[in-house]
Parts: structure tokens; C-alpha cells; sequence
């Protein structure tokens, strides 16, 4: 703070400085005051994109109908198996894939593996009516390559065979890792927030509080596309079983046995 004044050409004592910092902070918004004193020290463990999902339009496939025979193949044998928890299994341009036993909502093939879920539409229409590629990148895969490296790596097996003709982002969670207690906010008072229809939301869901064991555990604002969220990621984890994330954080300067908070 003292090197941001200083630029600006504003000089203030040290002892100046540290007492209008550690001041309560005191504002009337609508009425409300809000008054507390902050000093929770927080380390950044991780940051990145933990969601990414992207649509990709598709002028024209360059399989043909033989090209796609395994996927049907591969799609008729998880459906004859459906109630064993191995999917068929199917290889396309090097990769290797499980194929689900039915399509959803206008796409014929869903392909999954550890990096991405691929949703592929029958026929290409150039994105007229949805993108015919849909992909849901994996969080491990986004953790352990970075969001570009992932989008640029996929898009690359996709034009073998695939003529591309437009790219959309459908979903992008950006999220930092702190290594610090979960903070205690008065939801109706220190919430202040971009998200829409907030004013006539705010009831329902646009600052939600969540409460495991009789302790806070994370907080939700906004609702649809434009939504913020503060949890207790070391509890989440262990219920999603994303047990990879402790060498993320130890790599940044975790110790192994604090709570990180994750805001997204």
C-alpha cells in the first residue's frame, strides 16, 4: 500500500499507514453499517481455471459414415452392458476413450476419458443450430497442463477429423486456492455483487449459506451464468475424492494440514 501512495506521490509515515490500516472499517450502504476488523492472513496455494467446457462448430467431419462405425459399435456394446461399470471402450486418432450408452440432447456419441468428456453430433451444420463438438475439459487435466495448453492440445486432435469453423466458450470457472481459515461473512450486509437480478434474488439464492456440522463451510452468490462461491476446499475434496489437489498446494507452499478456502 506504502509503494502504491508513494507513486502517486503521496507520502504518509509508517506509523501513519499502520494505523489507518488496522482503523475498523466503517460504511453505510442502504442503510446497514458495517463495522469490523480484519486480519486474516491468507496464502495463495493454487489459481487458475478449475472449469472449462467449449463448443466447437463443425463445417464438416472428415470420418465420413465408415469413419464413425466404431463409435457405433462402441455405443451398442456399452448398451448391451449397461449395468457394468466399465464402458466400452473405443480408439479415435490415437486416443482411447469409454463411450456412453446413449447421446444426450441432440449429440449421438458422449466419449469420456481422465482429460475431457466429448459430446459429438451426428450430422455438421456448421454450428447453425448448437456446436457439434461439445467438450467438457477435466479439472485435473486443466490443473496439471493449464487451460491453454488443454484447449490448444484437444484442438488439435480435433482438426484430424474435423473441419472447425467456429469456437465458443460455454463455461469458464476461474478460481484462486487460500491457505486460511474460513472466513465468517454476514451474508445481508458484506455482500456486495455484480450478479443480475439481485435485488428481487436475493431471498432465494443470490447469497446462499451453507452450514455442515453446525459450522459454515462455504457461501454462494449470484445465480445462472454469473455466479461467485467461497467453500472450504479441503472439505470439499475429500467428499470428490480429488485427492490430487494436496501436491497442487504443496507445490505452492501448503503445509499439508491447514483448511484451504477456494473463492471461484
Amino acid at each position: 500500500v506504502g509503494a502504491i501512495l508513494a507513486e502517486e506521490g503521496v507520502e504518509v509515515s509508517e506509523e501513519e499507514l499502520r494505523r489507518t490500516l488496522l482503523t475498523p472499517l466503517t460504511n453505510y450502504q442502504g442503510g446497514c453499517k458495517i463495522h469490523r476488523r480484519y486480519s486474516v492472513v491468507a496464502k495463495v496455494v493454487g489459481s487458475g481455471v478449475d472449469t472449462l467446457v467449449i463448443g466447437y462448430s463443425i463445417g464438416s467431419y472428415r470420418l465420413g459414415e465408415e469413419g464413425f462405425k466404431p463409435l457405433e459399435t462402441a455405443k451398442e456394446s456399452a448398451g448391451a452392458k449397461m449395468f457394468v461399470s466399465e464402458p466400452a471402450k473405443v480408439e479415435l486418432f490415437g486416443r482411447t476413450f469409454g463411450v456412453h450408452p446413449r447421446g444426450i440432447r441432440g449429440y449421438e456419441w458422449v466419449l469420456v476419458n481422465s482429460d475431457v468428456a466429448v459430446a459429438i453430433a451426428r450430422k455438421a451444420q456448421g454450428g447453425r443450430v448448437f456446436p457439434e463438438v461439445y467438450v467438457t475439459y477435466r479439472s485435473e487435466f486443466l490443473w496439471r497442463v493449464g487451460y491453454v495448453a488443454a484447449a490448444k492440445e484437444f484442438a488439435s486432435w480435433l482438426a484430424i477429423w474435423a473441419d472447425v469453423v467456429g469456437v465458443r466458450v460455454s463455461r469458464m470457472d476461474v478460481c484462486v486456492d487460500l491457505a486460511m481459515p474460513m472466513p465468517k461473512l454476514d451474508v445481508t450486509l458484506e455482500v456486495v455483487s455484480r450478479a443480475r437480478k439481485k435485488a428481487s434474488h436475493f431471498q432465494v439464492k443470490s447469497a446462499v449459506e451453507y452450514i455442515t456440522g453446525g459450522q459454515v463451510t462455504g457461501y454462494e452468490f449470484g445465480s445462472d451464468h454469473l455466479v461467485g462461491r467461497i467453500y472450504d476446499k479441503t472439505l470439499e475434496m475429500e467428499v470428490s475424492r480429488k485427492g490430487w489437489f494436496r501436491d497442487v498446494w504443496e507445490r505452492h507452499g501448503w503445509d499439508g494440514k491447514g483448511t484451504v478456502i477456494r473463492v471461484e
